[in-house]
C-alpha cells in the first residue's frame, strides 16, 4: 500500500463521531454526579450532625459530675443524735436535770427558766431568791464525739461587786460534778460597775489562770454576739474547745463517765438570757 493510500485509510476514520459520543457520556456522567451529589450531602450533614451530637452527649455524661444526694431536713447523718430538743421539749430519755427533775418525756424545766426550741434552748431565769441558785441539764456522751452549736447571750447582769452571773457549758465528770473548778466554758460577770466586761473564762473560780487570754489580753463576750463553739472530743482523753474555728481550751479528760452540760448560776438579784441554737451532737 503506498503512503497516500495509507494516509487516504486514516483520514476516513470517524473521529468526530466518537468525540461527540465520548462528549455524551461524560456530560451524562457529570450530571449524575451531580444528582447525587445533592442527594448526599443533606444526609452526610445530617449524620456529621448526629454524630457531632452524639459525641457531645456522651462527653457531657462523663463530664458531669456524681449526683450529690442532700440529706432531707427529716433524715439524720450516721452517728448524731436526733430529737435532743423539739418545740417546748427536752428529751428526758437523752437529757437530765441538776435538780433530778423527773419527766415522761420531756423534762419540766420551765420553772428554771429552761425552755426547749426545736435544736436548742432558751436560758432565761433572774434570781429573786437570797441563796445563790444553780440549773442547768446534762447528758451522757461516748468517745469520739463532737458538739456544735451556736451561742447568743443577750444579757447577764450582776448587781454587786463579788456576785456571779454566769453561763456555762463543757465537758465534765459525772462522778465528780464539781462546777465551781471543772474545766467549762464559762461566760461570767463579776461586778455592777458600768462597762464591766463578760470575760471568758475555763473555771468559775480561781486566778487569774481561770481567764481565757489571748495575745496579752483577756477574751471579753460583746453581748448579742452569736459566736460558734466546738466542744471536741474525738480524743477519748482529750478535750478541744473551739470558739468560731479556733482552739480557746485543751484539757485532758480521761474520765469515762463524761457528760455534756448546759448551765447557768445567778447569786441574788442577778440574772440571764441567753439563746443556744443548730445543736448537733454527733459521734463517730
Amino acid at each position: 500500500m503506498s503512503d497516500h493510500e495509507s494516509k487516504k485509510t486514516k483520514s476516513n476514520f470517524p473521529w468526530k463521531e466518537v468525540l461527540a459520543f465520548l462528549g455524551v457520556i461524560i456530560a451524562a456522567y457529570i450530571g449524575f454526579l451531580g444528582v447525587r451529589s445533592q442527594a448526599e450531602i443533606p444526609i452526610q450533614a445530617t449524620q456529621t450532625a448526629e454524630a457531632k451530637f452524639t459525641s457531645e452527649a456522651q462527653t457531657s455524661i462523663v463530664l458531669t459530675p456524681s449526683t450529690t444526694i442532700t440529706p432531707s431536713a427529716t433524715s439524720t447523718v450516721e452517728g448524731l443524735k436526733s430529737n435532743l430538743l423539739s418545740k417546748n421539749c427536752i428529751n428526758s430519755t437523752s437529757w437530765f436535770s441538776l435538780d433530778n427533775e423527773q419527766g415522761d418525756k420531756c423534762l419540766p424545766l420551765d420553772k428554771y427558766g429552761i425552755f426547749a426550741n426545736d435544736d436548742g434552748l432558751t436560758l432565761s431565769s433572774i434570781n429573786n431568791s437570797s441563796e445563790r441558785i444553780r440549773h442547768g441539764i446534762f447528758m451522757p456522751i461516748e468517745k469520739g464525739t463532737q458538739i456544735r452549736l451556736k451561742l447568743s447571750i443577750s444579757d447577764l447582769y450582776t448587781p454587786a461587786n463579788n456576785d456571779l452571773a454566769n453561763l456555762s457549758l463543757g465537758i465534765i465528770s459525772r462522778s465528780s460534778f464539781n462546777l465551781e473548778t471543772d474545766t467549762l466554758l464559762i461566760y461570767q460577770k463579776e461586778s455592777s460597775q458600768k462597762g464591766y466586761p463578760i470575760f471568758i473564762k475555763k473555771t468559775e473560780m480561781g486566778g487569774l489562770e481561770s481567764y481565757l487570754s489571748q495575745n496579752g489580753e483577756y477574751s471579753e463576750y460583746t453581748k448579742n454576739t452569736v459566736q460558734e463553739i466546738l466542744l471536741d472530743v474525738s480524743d477519748a482523753n482529750q478535750l478541744t474547745i473551739y470558739i468560731d474555728g479556733s482552739p480557746v481550751i485543751q484539757v485532758v479528760v480521761p474520765f469515762q463517765d463524761k457528760v455534756f452540760w448546759i448551765g447557768y448560776r445567778l447569786s441574788t438579784s442577778c440574772r440571764v438570757n441567753a439563746e443556744i441554737s443548730e445543736l448537733q451532737i454527733q459521734t463517730q
